[in-house]
Parts: structure tokens; C-alpha cells; sequence
């Protein structure tokens, strides 16, 4: 900690007035340790360089994005529209919903395309699953080789443009995605 910051980081945020003040907060803190309002507040700031305000808006994204990962799990049982995206998602519960309804109602043909749709759905997420904890196993890993680097570039990619993870600021694997990671192991257990 520096010299004249306080350690609680909304009241050295509070009474940070000048760039110097700024500078010294800003590396006296983990940012995981900061409030997102706090957080903001820093983005406004002049003494933070425009890389530093990069750093902070980054954890802001990706702390978002955390959130949509409970929801996200919450609506693979459940089904629904999300609130972040807007796309509807079938879950489990209506999958298994609509075939017993189909076989209910003798209506053999909705019911095996109802299944062919849950099936495919558990392939994908079971490959998702499978890249996401390959792809969590190079991160993590402390010397990679340049094998396993390009591996691990190839899973980012795959799975930013396959499954809709991560965006232009951040990688879906990455320093904060352990949650993401256990939720979609989690989500893919239920399936099986």
C-alpha cells in the first residue's frame, strides 16, 4: 500500500483529487477489490493515463459479463429470454416440458424432433464445455509451449465466434473467467 492511501478504496477513490493522488490510488488497489461505481468514477479521472482507463474499463466489461454467466446458468434450466442479450433460450425443463407433452398427445414425430433438438444442443455444449476447460488448462498453465500457446489461440477464437463468448474487449478465457468455467462445467453436468 502507498504511502498516504487508505485502504479502503471508496474513500481513497473519494479523496483523490489530484493526478498524483489519482496515480497512487490507482496503484494501491487491485481493481477486483473496487466497487463498480468506483470504478467509473476512476474512467473520468485525469491522472489516469488512457491505458490505465483501458485496464479499468476492461475489468468493468468483464465484471458484466460475470453477471450475464449467472444468468445465463440460471436460464439453462430454466429456459427464458435474456435480459443482456435478448435471445431466447430453450432449457432443460422445456425440452423435457415438450417431449412429455408430445408423447402425451401421441404426437411421436414432435417428440423425436424434440429430441433430435435436446441432443444437439447437449453435443454443443458438451464441446463447449471441452474446449472452455482446454482452453482454461492452457491459461493457466505457467510455461506454455509455443504449441500450446497457438492451441489456446485457436480455442479463444473458437470460441468467440462459435459460442458467442467474449467480445473485441476481452478474451472468454482469461484471469476472471474461473466462474464462467465452473458454471458451464456445472450447466454441461446437468445434461448428461
Amino acid at each position: 500500500k502507498a504511502k498516504g492511501v487508505t485502504s479502503n478504496p471508496s474513500e481513497a477513490i473519494a479523496t483523490a483529487k489530484t493526478p498524483a493522488e489519482q496515480q497512487r490510488v490507482f496503484g494501491s488497489h487491485d481493481l477486483d477489490t473496487i466497487q463498480d461505481e468506483d470504478l467509473k468514477a476512476m474512467i473520468s479521472w485525469e491522472g489516469l493515463t488512457s491505458n490505465q482507463k483501458q485496464v479499468v474499463e476492461s475489468e468493468l466489461a468483464v465484471r458484466e459479463l460475470r453477471n450475464t454467466t449467472d444468468e445465463v446458468s440460471s436460464m439453462f434450466t430454466t429456459g427464458g429470454r435474456s435480459k443482456s442479450t435478448g435471445n431466447f433460450m430453450t432449457g432443460i425443463t422445456q425440452y423435457v416440458d415438450a417431449i412429455g407433452s408430445a408423447v402425451k398427445s401421441k404426437n411421436i414425430e414432435v417428440a423425436k424432433q424434440t429430441i433430435g433438438k435436446f441432443n444437439n444442443w447437449v453435443e454443443t455444449q458438451t464441446t463447449k464445455n471441452d474446449l472452455v476447460q482446454e482452453g482454461w488448462n492452457l491459461y493457466t498453465k505457467n510455461k506454455k509451449t509455443p504449441e500450446e500457446s497457438a492451441r489456446l489461440a485457436e480455442i479463444q477464437s473458437t470460441l468467440r465466434t462459435k459460442y458467442n463468448m467474449g467480445n473485441d474487449q476481452y478474451q472468454p478465457i482469461h484471469n476472471g473467467a474461473k466462474k464462467l468455467v465452473n458454471n458451464i462445467a456445472n450447466d454441461t453436468q446437468a445434461l448428461l
